[in-house]
């Protein structure tokens, strides 16, 4: 008999101890998901405030959406999503860096508001089959260039 209670009390212990892993290790990927994000969407927003010119969206080879050109002092900053990744590159010659992995959707819009023209970039990442989330993991970043620019 106590070897029967033993063995219930035992395998519900580990039940709840793995349960609690697989939740530890998924809180962990999302909160690098969301660092990794954040760190991106400072990064972008930073270098619309120091764009030197006109920011505008422009097609690319290779990639399904409009990328977005950010004109700056040591050349144009480019910044393009081919579907899974958003991908940074500095220059017109210059390589590609996958800036973010698992992108579902990505996209950069002109938000212009009475005198003020901005952009906003709107972010989906993938949320991967294996984790059950309980929500989206969505991002928006607003940023207004630095210099005067007609809207």
């Amino acid at each position: 008999m106590y070897m029967a209670v033993w063995s219930v009390v035992v395998g519900l212990a580990l039940a709840t101890f793995y349960r609690t892993w697989d939740n530890s290790h998924s809180l962990t990927r999302y909160t690098e998901d969301m660092t990794r994000v954040l760190k991106a969407g400072e990064q972008w927003r930073a270098e619309i405030r120091q764009a030197v010119g006109p920011v505008t969206l422009v097609a690319e080879p290779g990639t399904p959406e409009p990328a977005l050109h950010i004109p700056q002092a040591d050349g144009t900053i480019v910044y393009a999503c081919t579907g899974t990744n958003l991908l940074r590159r500095l220059g017109a010659e210059g390589p590609w860096a996958v800036v973010l992995p698992a992108v579902k959707t990505s996209r950069m819009i002109a938000d212009t508001r009475e005198s003020v023209a901005s952009w906003r970039w709107e972010l989906e990442l993938v949320s991967s089959p294996k984790r059950q989330t309980r929500f989206r993991p969505l991002f928006t970043f607003q940023a207004v260039p630095g210099t005067e620019v007609e809207p």
